[in-house]
């Protein structure tokens, strides 16, 4: 019964060469394989990643929160990607800003490098981002960085240790609030597997300050919202990022809608009527090419 109720999934009815994808895909799926997104970057990714294996398929990965960038970032704005991995975000990102730009934070020497190749293959969006080998955290210094077996299948499970202790890779972590100083972000993406409410407590006195417009992050914790009720109090509305078919809707935190397969994604805004009315459009803009 799932696979029929699959095609009812916006990344079919509103891409249905998506279902040749899924067919194709199924025969072989292995290697380094240069592909593209269905918005139109082209990215180098692994076939049997569950990341590339995404992109492969419906030309994005994470539909809901490749949506939520799309509209709500704007030309000129100050973004940044906390947990860049392979890219894909930031040149999503830098496909909005026109003239504005993206602070890219990777600290995986591997993820690192396709970033940097995949941001090569892109010269026109490329000029627009910023990188950074570093992890974002809530004091400048060195880091552990600790890599699951499982990051074999899925690129995005490394996370950040929160004591130091342990086998890992030793890498650099920066305080957001050191880099940007006065500078206003237009959004503030984050996904780093569980360390978010850590990389807040050093980007917190821009929160604090009013300087981040929109933030995107992964909800991961089961019994608690560190991460919003550390910023709600600055003055931000927040959000549920919910995927229905036809579009995606900002609901209430406390809404039962969602997926049981897909991560949660909630957003923190100053501008809750600029970013809900964002969400009223019909369809799904990273479906397609950006203009």
């Amino acid at each position: 019964m799932r696979p029929l109720v699959d095609i009812f999934k916006p990344e079919y009815c509103f891409r249905p060469r998506n279902i040749v994808n899924r067919m194709r895909l199924s025969l072989d799926r292995s290697g380094t394989i240069r592909t593209k997104t269905a918005w139109g970057a082209r990215l180098e990714v692994v076939a049997n990643d569950t990341i590339g294996h995404s992109i492969m398929q419906f030309g994005v990965y994470d539909l809901t929160v490749s949506e939520a960038l799309s509209r709500l970032v704007d030309r000129g704005d100050l973004c940044v990607d906390g947990g860049a991995n392979i890219g894909y975000t930031a040149l999503l990102m830098a496909t909005r800003v026109g003239d504005g730009r993206v602070l890219a934070f990777e600290p995986h020497p591997q993820l690192w490098q396709s970033m940097e190749q995949n941001i090569a293959l892109n010269s026109e969006l490329g000029a627009h981002i910023e990188l950074h080998q570093s992890a974002l955290g809530p004091e400048a210094g060195p880091g552990l960085l600790k890599v699951p077996e499982a990051f074999h299948d899925n690129c995005g499970t490394s996370s950040m240790a929160t004591d130091a202790v342990g086998q890992g890779i030793g890498v650099d972590v920066v305080r957001l609030d050191d880099l940007l100083g006065s500078q206003t972000v237009g959004l503030f993406k984050l996904d780093v597997e569980g360390f978010e409410p850590d990389v807040v407590r050093g980007s917190l006195e821009s929160f604090k300050r009013r300087r981040v417009r929109d933030f995107v992050y992964e909800h991961n914790e089961t019994d608690a919202d560190r991460v919003g009720d550390m910023i709600r109090p600055c003055g931000y509305s927040q959000f549920k990022i919910s995927k229905r078919w036809h579009r995606p809707a900002l609901t209430s935190i406390t809404s039962a809608h969602g997926s049981t397969w897909e991560p949660e994604n909630r957003l923190l805004t100053l501008d809750p009527k600029r970013a809900q009315q964002r969400f009223r459009k019909f369809g799904w803009m990273s479906l397609k090419p950006l203009a």
